[in-house]
């Protein structure tokens, strides 16, 4: 698929020409492999993150579910909010993350007795950016530890927003279509994402 080409270029570009345009080749890749429903070219570049930090890239408005919350509300929650994870918060500060896959853990008729707080993976162990966070640098943290977010922390380590690859998918894609207005070319990448936690 195209994605592997570009990682291959990559490679190559590492080992035998610039380092820094071969790993964002190989990064674009990851990107592309990595987002379903990602459309994104060969026009992706790192112009496209200049300039943005990870306070412009985030979501704010964000589901969250205490420690205390059961697996079975959790689940609910699921259903409810159509997502496949949330960040688990004690008043405002980010205590861990409970996905749906942590659910499957627990055998269905110990939902009711069963807490978040049990089966959620803990703040140490996620990956965590500032609000001035360079874009670039939320990219590499996503590519570098294969992950799909970044949780972003203010200097209170409360939870202040979500960086997904489609947050960052959709700030290249508004910078590149407004690149192209700014020239008269059309809009170089067409996709559709979603956001959060999803």
């Amino acid at each position: 698929s195209f994605s592997y080409v570009l990682t291959f270029v990559g490679a190559f570009n590492m080992f035998f020409a610039d380092v820094v345009s071969g790993l964002w080749l190989i990064l674009i890749g990851w990107f592309i492999s990595s987002s379903a429903q990602s459309g994104l070219r060969s026009t992706l570049a790192e112009e496209s993150l200049r300039g943005l930090n990870a306070s412009e890239l985030m979501t704010r408005s964000l589901d969250t579910v205490a420690p205390s919350t059961t697996v079975e509300e959790l689940s609910q929650a699921f259903v409810e909010k159509k997502h496949n994870g949330f960040p688990v918060v004690d008043g405002p500060e980010l205590v861990g993350c409970v996905t749906v896959h942590d659910t499957r853990k627990v055998p269905r008729e110990r939902w009711r007795e069963t807490l978040v707080s049990q089966i959620m993976t803990p703040r140490d162990a996620l990956t965590v950016a500032s609000p001035d966070s360079s874009g670039r640098d939320v990219m590499m943290m996503m590519a570098r530890n294969r992950i799909g977010r970044v949780f972003v922390l203010d200097e209170r380590r409360d939870l202040v927003g979500i960086i997904t690859r489609s947050d960052v998918v959709n700030a290249v894609e508004i910078r590149e279509g407004a690149l192209g207005l700014q020239s008269g070319q059309p809009e170089r990448v067409t996709l559709s994402a979603e956001q959060g936690m999803n």
